[in-house]
């Protein structure tokens, strides 16, 4: 009962507002992982060494053999994260630019979509109206289908591995 217009800005609206509070909870987890890096560090060196023993025990390697390895591939690992950085840190702008440019191209494609089907139906001949309008609800009705079950499987997925890490007690289970 809304104006046309109107319905689509307050649902783009309401799906950015959607996106941007599932940003701030990511944030808040990732401040938070971030301020107990130290500890987490700590923890890992702890199971690491006790790893180490575990495996020169069995294995009869001796511990100063292994942490020289491990040393010795932790700074390639370090080494190569400064590259994976710069390549993430590339893909979040052009990601983050994409979002943003995105409830423009969908305000204005749901607007003008009875446009752009009038269009269609002008250009195709008299002959073939009823297969072209037959094609477009088609199209139209597999293109909402699909996108339904693509937002569902995502949903469940969430909420599954949410769920399951905090179940096995990950700090960060919504975040992971």
């Amino acid at each position: 009962r809304l104006p046309y217009g109107l319905a689509i800005f307050i649902c783009v609206v309401s799906s950015v507002a959607i996106l941007v509070t599932t940003i701030i909870v990511l944030a808040n987890q990732i401040s938070s992982f971030v301020s107990e890096t130290p500890q987490l560090k700590e923890r890992v060196l702890e199971n690491i060494y006790h790893v180490q023993e575990e495996f020169g025990a069995y294995f009869h390697v001796p511990i100063s053999e292994q942490r020289r390895f491990v040393s010795k591939n932790i700074n390639k690992v370090i080494g190569q994260g400064g590259e994976a950085l710069k390549t993430v840190a590339s893909a979040t702008f052009s990601t983050a630019v994409t979002v943003g440019i995105l409830p423009v191209y969908t305000f204005f494609l749901l607007l003008y979509r009875n446009k752009f089907y009038n269009l269609l139906t002008a250009i195709v001949q008299s002959a073939h109206y009823q297969r072209t309008d037959l094609i477009v609800t088609q199209i139209s009705m597999v293109t909402s289908r699909y996108l339904s079950g693509v937002i569902t499987v995502v949903l469940i997925l969430c909420v599954l591995n949410s769920t399951g890490l905090y179940l096995v007690g990950a700090r960060y289970a919504i975040l992971l």
